[in-house]
């Protein structure tokens, strides 16, 4: 995702990072709610976040996005449904 730098001052940034997480926990949310419905085992999954930051605010917005998926994923996860179904092991970035 680029950023036009005449919109990069209002928060456009924050948005996109925290859209690309929102769209992100609702597929692996709904792989957990099938899993759990399947009475399956645990199934641990890698989360990484892969891009080419072409500046530090590019570098920002990849662990923006990381972060707000730690946050939205463990905030959509109830307590008790963390010992079936899906379960987030890393959560890490790359920059490319």
């Amino acid at each position: 995702m680029f950023v036009d730098p005449e919109y990069r001052d209002c928060g456009l940034s924050h948005l996109l990072a925290e859209a690309a997480a929102d769209v992100t926990v609702a597929v692996l949310r709904e792989f957990h709610v099938r899993l759990t419905a399947a009475q399956t085992q645990t199934c641990d999954v890698e989360v990484t976040v892969i891009g080419e930051p072409l500046s530090p605010g590019g570098e920002r917005v990849l662990e923006a996005v990381a972060h707000q998926f730690a946050q939205q994923w463990h905030e959509s996860i109830e307590e008790a449904e963390r010992t079936h179904g899906l379960r987030v092991t890393t959560i890490s970035v790359i920059h490319e």
